[in-house]
């Protein structure tokens, strides 16, 4: 079972939140999951995280940016993606850091 819904406020430069769920035992090894494709946390089962959890670590689920329940940026344009894959990061509006 989930700890809860959390937010985590101010995070990063632009001071985003960043929506989470934590698995089981919070003095376990993080674990942290990302699903990409700007799925939401809960796109991973929590039969999953319950699964990863039972072998001793602390599985972290969270939101993406611009999914979920997490800060969004409906005025950022869309990247040259072409281009990022090839390092040219001039058309990307933020970045993970």
């Amino acid at each position: 079972m989930a700890v809860g819904d959390e937010m985590a406020r101010n995070v990063g430069p632009p001071g985003i939140e960043v929506a989470h769920e934590r698995f089981r035992d919070p003095l376990a090894p993080p674990a942290p999951v990302m699903m990409s494709g700007g799925a939401q946390m809960i796109n991973w089962p929590e039969a999953s995280a319950l699964d990863w959890s039972a072998v001793g670590v602390r599985v972290i689920r969270f939101d993406n940016h611009d999914s979920g329940v997490s800060s969004h940026f409906p005025d950022a344009l869309a990247p040259d993606l072409r281009a990022a894959l090839a390092g040219d990061f001039s058309s990307v509006s933020y970045a993970l850091t």
